[in-house]
C-alpha cells in the first residue's frame, strides 16, 4: 500500500467520522462514554490530517502550531 493510498484512507475515515459526530452530538442521549470514545476517535483523526497537511508541504500556520498539536496528550501522562 502505498502513502498516497494510506493518505486517503486517513482523510475518507476523517471525513465519515465527522458526519457521525454531528449526529452523536445531535443526540441528546448521548453517552458520555460515547462522547469520550469519539473524542479520542477525533483526536486520531485530527492528527492523521495534520501530519498528512505536513507530508505536503503545508504545515499549519500560526504560532505554536503544529508538531506540539499534534503529540498525544496522553503520552507522559504517568510522568506527570
Amino acid at each position: 500500500m502505498t502513502a498516497d493510498t494510506v493518505e486517503s484512507l486517513q482523510l475518507e475515515m476523517a471525513a465519515r467520522l465527522l458526519a457521525r459526530a454531528a449526529d452523536l452530538l445531535a443526540d441528546i442521549r448521548a453517552t458520555s462514554v460515547q462522547l469520550g470514545f469519539l473524542g479520542d476517535r477525533m483526536t486520531e483523526a485530527l492528527r492523521g490530517v495534520v501530519r498528512i497537511t505536513h507530508n505536503r508541504g503545508h504545515p499549519p500556520s500560526g504560532s505554536g502550531a503544529g508538531r506540539e498539536e499534534a503529540r498525544d496528550p496522553r503520552e507522559g501522562a504517568a510522568e506527570r
